[in-house]
């Protein structure tokens, strides 16, 4: 039975609506952070993570840190970014924290030598670029973060990816407090912290604390005391695992599925 035209018609128009509500040029990421410090280096908290459309400003070198930066660079606390994010980012943005699961004594941080990975489905249009942010211990108020965000897709929208190796001398001192070991988390050193005032720079070292033992009862080695010498601290991953139908297809599915339903309904008025 040959079907009307302004019935195809109305079924091609269903088809492109139900395709419609899908995202374009989604793509299914493989995330993957490593602590490339060896055993007794560096240890990082939970990460921070975010994907959104380049808008999302997370701080600015040279300029007072927020709140937000401050709590998870002496504390390694990321709920006040997390809202700055939430009311910040646009729509389709969207953000997570990743955790450690040996982790330290106490803490799910990310301990020398461990990989972590996660997966994600992402969007040309609204998360597109790629923020992070996680202390760095044991520090007063030393972390990992990108100030300006990085594009994951070109200008054409095809996914192209990042292999991100951060080094000590990029390793970011908030400048909130005075980098004298006391107070400092993840140190036996004890002590009260002291207020800086400072702005947001590339972090120095944790010479107050070479010598002593972090919270893992392991001698903090000298090493530590000199980022600037710019040994591998963590690489992060982010590769393409399979790309999701484009709407072209998805309306030639959904224009199947539907004639296939118009089938079985005539059938079934047949019978």
């Amino acid at each position: 039975m040959k079907i009307p035209g302004k019935k195809l018609f109305c079924m091609a128009l269903a088809a492109g609506w139900l395709a419609g509500g899908l995202p374009a040029n989604a793509t299914t990421v493989n995330f993957e952070i490593t602590n490339l410090t060896p055993a007794g280096g560096l240890y990082f908290s939970p990460l921070w993570v975010a994907f959104h459309d380049g808008n999302f400003d997370t701080f600015n070198n040279g300029e007072a840190a927020s709140t937000s930066i401050e709590a998870i660079a002496e504390r390694g606390d990321s709920t006040g970014l997390r809202a700055d994010f939430a009311a910040g980012a646009n729509m389709g943005a969207f953000d997570t924290v990743l955790t450690s699961p040996g982790g330290f004594p106490g803490a799910p941080i990310f301990d020398p030598g461990e990989t972590v990975s996660a997966m994600f489905d992402l969007d040309a249009i609204t998360s597109s670029f790629f923020s992070f942010a996680a202390m760095a211990v044991p520090s007063n108020d030393a972390f990992i973060a990108n100030a300006d965000a990085i594009s994951l897709f070109d200008a054409e929208g095809n996914f192209v990816g990042v292999e991100l190796t951060i080094f000590s001398n990029q390793i970011w001192d908030s400048g909130t407090e005075v980098n004298d070991g006391f107070g400092a988390a993840f140190t036996t050193l004890g002590g009260e912290d002291t207020d800086e005032n400072g702005f947001v720079h590339f972090h120095e070292g944790i010479s107050s604390v070479v010598g002593t033992l972090n919270a893992n009862g392991e001698l903090i080695e000298d090493y530590l005391g000199d980022f600037s010498a710019g040994f591998e601290v963590a690489r992060i991953s982010i590769t393409a695992v399979n790309e999701v139908a484009e709407p072209a297809m998805l309306s030639l599915m959904g224009f199947a599925v539907l004639g296939m339903m118009g089938i079985s309904r005539r059938r079934r008025q047949l019978a």
